[in-house]
């Protein structure tokens, strides 16, 4: 995408969903870390599957 188009997408972005998107990723990183703590793979696994969502 065009650095412009990029721009104008980002102005018009509801700043309360950004705020929620950042929220949930700050609520996943504790997980994250954990995760990579204990080694667990059914919670990589979970983390994985979020990070892709």
């Amino acid at each position: 995408m065009g650095k412009t188009l990029w721009r104008t997408y980002h102005r018009r972005e509801d700043s309360a969903r950004m705020k929620r998107l950042r929220a949930a990723l700050t609520a996943m990183l504790p997980v994250r870390l954990d995760c990579e703590r204990r080694r667990d793979w059914r919670t990589k696994a979970l983390v994985a599957a979020l990070s892709v969502v």
